[in-house]
């Protein structure tokens, strides 16, 4: 609660991210965009895996993910479900991977 930054940078034997429900969350912005709320997630190299679950980064107004060769999937959220992740953020993933689907 009340982390306005998460940055995982270079971390090169990270395999796995784990985010579970209602993490990185600021309450006294419920509703509101946090324009100070950042993820970075980039040049992990054996990263194969990102899951954040429902309502975790709400606030947050930024999403970057970059330089993830080996990431293969990105599970954010559930459908169907009121409470999102990043409902105010934009989202850019970069990766000069051919194998990118």
């Amino acid at each position: 609660m009340n982390v306005n930054e998460l940055k995982l940078i270079g971390l090169h034997c990270l395999e796995d991210v784990t985010i579970l429900d209602n993490c990185f969350v600021n309450n006294k912005d419920a509703g509101n965009a946090n324009p100070e709320g950042y993820f970075c997630l980039k040049n992990c190299q054996k990263l194969k895996r990102l899951f954040i679950n429902y309502g975790s980064f709400e606030n947050y107004s930024l999403c970057e993910i970059e330089n993830n060769f080996s990431l293969e999937e990105i599970d954010m959220g559930e459908i169907d479900c009121p409470f999102d992740v990043f409902t105010h953020a934009s989202l850019t993933l970069r990766s000069n991977s051919h194998q990118l689907r």
